[in-house]
């Protein structure tokens, strides 16, 4: 028997969860009001890291003490458009709690149960496609500026050492080995073997979605105004159809699941990056710079920068700061870069209080299936997402626990 499904939302997620629907059967209907691979989708902009030790959640032990210091400083990666600060409120607070040390376990272990096979869960994805040349595999490493900085670290390198990824310490002569062109202000570091890396995200992700159409996968170009169990309500106030309802909109979620009586709370931590376009020095695997919280990744063609957090909603415009503190810091690993050409970019990253997406079907809407609130970690676990959605709409048995991103958890 067919079973029809519509998936809304069409970056890494949306398509991922539609390939994997398409190959176990389905006839899948992808809707998105802009292309797949779009600069205006967060998977466009993002540090193209496939980053499977990526289980330290974004709240953490002693967060709450940092951040006004965090607000005031120049040199901070926190960013906040203080206007929006009523707004975020209802968001903030849980997000603090959620870094108690109660909680982190549960949530650490969350995490590794979506990131720890997700180098492999990207090469599935992209077998047969040539979607496959784009995937680097190889190291990940952290740049800290002082031992101070690497020791404030700690907690987040023993939690991955507890679940099996193991790295390598390096010293400033190790630094000079790897990479002899990063200036003296980096003195410590810590290497991760294992990792990958997508070379252009942007087309890695039309190269996936030009495979679904090709091997029958239905696209339509549109917004979605309105949902409910089987049916949704485009904006020209046409209704589609279908036995399953996948929302993968990303920091735009919170507006369908809503209208179902989910409180996701979804926020947008906008994220920035700068693509230097036939940069003269780039490291040989992505690098997180711990002092700027970004991660300077080796792309086709030069180098981008991506990352630091800014909180000021999905509407307000783009700000300078944020980009010129990556600027400035990237001169503070190589002070002899040069390139052809600069491009700026902002995005919007969809976080939950808990830093754990949200995972299944809505109570008293069982036909419609969550799949969104990945945060710094959407190209990471959108191919894994993607196979967790498959098997739950083909009611598949499986080993994995969902629930952790049960969708209800926050109302």
């Amino acid at each position: 028997m067919e079973t029809r499904v519509l998936v809304i939302g069409a970056g890494i997620t949306g398509v991922s969860v539609a390939e994997q629907l398409r190959r176990a059967g389905a006839t899948v209907t992808l809707v998105d009001r802009v292309n797949p691979g779009d600069s205006q989708q967060t998977s466009f902009g993002n540090a193209g890291m496939i980053a499977r030790a990526a289980i330290v959640p974004v709240s953490m032990p002693g967060l709450l003490k940092k951040i006004p210091k965090m607000l005031t400083d120049p040199n901070s990666p926190l960013f906040l458009k203080w206007r929006y600060l009523p707004k975020l409120l209802p968001w903030l607070i849980p997000f603090l709690r959620a870094g108690s040390s109660h909680k982190l376990k549960g949530i650490v272990s969350g995490l590794d149960s979506l990131t720890s096979d997700s180098v492999e869960q990207h090469l599935k994805l992209a077998n047969g496609t040539t979607a496959e040349k784009f995937i680097k595999k190889g190291r990940f490493g952290v740049l800290y500026t002082n031992e101070k900085e690497f020791d404030d670290d700690n907690l987040g390198r023993q939690f991955k050492a507890d679940y099996g990824y193991k790295y390598q310490e390096l010293s400033r002569a190790d630094i000079l080995s790897l990479d002899p062109y990063i200036s003296d202000r980096y003195n410590f570091a810590t290497v991760f073997d294992d990792h990958a890396w997508i070379t252009d995200p942007g087309q890695y992700l039309r190269t996936i979605f030009e495979y679904y159409i090709a091997k029958g996968g239905k696209f339509l170009k549109s917004e979605v105004k309105g949902i409910d169990n089987r049916a949704i309500t485009l904006k020209n106030n046409a209704v589609l159809t279908a036995d399953k309802i996948v929302i993968a909109t990303g920091a735009w979620s919170n507006y369908l699941a809503n209208k179902l009586g989910v409180n996701s709370k979804i926020e947008s931590e906008r994220g920035y990056h700068i693509f230097f376009k036939g940069a003269t020095k780039v490291p040989p695997f992505p690098l997180m710079i711990a002092d700027g919280k970004f991660i300077a990744t080796p792309m086709r063609d030069g180098l981008r920068c991506a990352g630091v957090v800014e909180f000021g909603g999905l509407k307000a415009p783009e700000s300078e700061a944020p980009v010129d503190l990556i600027r400035r810091k990237i001169k503070e690993v190589y002070p002899d870069l040069h390139f052809e050409k600069e491009k700026t970019w902002m995005g919007h990253r969809p976080s939950t209080p808990d830093s754990l997406p949200l995972i299944g079907p809505i109570d008293g809407y069982p036909d419609v299936i969550c799949a969104f609130g990945s945060q710094h970690i959407g190209l990471t676990i959108g191919p894994k997402i993607g196979n967790l959605v498959s098997d739950l709409i083909f009611q598949k048995r499986t080993n994995f626990d969902l629930g952790p991103f049960e969708a209800s958890r926050f109302n």
